[in-house]
């Protein structure tokens, strides 16, 4: 039997944990792999690009996770799921050129912009983004995941309006079926060997 485990708000204390939370639960994702294809300069990178997501999502929506931050799923809120230039840098992203360099850089910001593009399209209208999502490598397949996805799912916001995500792992696509949400589009992303999944879920 999976034990029960409460989510909670992510709050400052918990930055540190969560952070490597998503690195651990993100070290194999095909998207940060396209990112920095030399391993050294992902586990340089990652961390600061984590913890400035963090900041980002506090700021324009919700971070859940478990005690301890083993799991964690940050949300962005109706009316901030754009990701435009000026909350980029009110978030602290402004000093991706300068850490990464402009040629890793322009590689980011190619296949950012073609998936905000694919979002705009899919879904113009308000809704809940799920924007990440991650447990720690030990702790997946006991249902955390699962449960940071519904926790937020069931409440009364979220069941009025839609909610949508993007994956870039079709592994993924299952899990979120199994949670309601439906394959809208896959796309290839140009200029790289990866795919994008589209994936939202109606209100009601």
């Amino acid at each position: 039997m999976k034990e029960k485990t409460a989510m909670m708000a992510l709050d400052r204390s918990l930055a540190a944990p969560a952070v490597d939370t998503l690195f651990q639960g993100y070290s194999h994702y095909p998207l940060f792999n396209h990112y920095f294809p030399d391993p050294e300069k992902k586990k340089k990178h990652l961390p600061w690009l984590f913890l400035k997501t963090i900041v980002y999502v506090r700021r324009y929506g919700e971070c859940w996770c478990t005690p301890g931050a083993a799991g964690v799923a940050c949300w962005l809120s109706p009316g901030n799921t754009e990701f435009t230039t000026p909350r980029a840098l009110l978030g602290g992203f402004a000093l991706m050129p300068f850490r990464y360099g402009l040629k890793d850089f322009a590689r980011i910001d190619a296949q950012e912009s073609f998936v905000s593009k694919l979002h705009k399209k899919l879904m113009p209208g308000r809704h809940l983004y799920l924007w990440v999502l991650a447990v720690r490598p030990e702790y997946q397949g006991k249902g955390l995941g699962r449960r940071l996805v519904e926790s937020r799912l069931a409440a009364p916001d979220a069941r009025e309006i839609p909610c949508y995500l993007e994956t870039h792992d079709r592994r993924n696509v299952p899990f979120y079926k199994a949670l309601g949400f439906m394959l809208l589009e896959e796309a290839p992303v140009p200029d790289s060997d990866l795919r994008v999944y589209a994936m939202a879920r109606r209100a009601g």
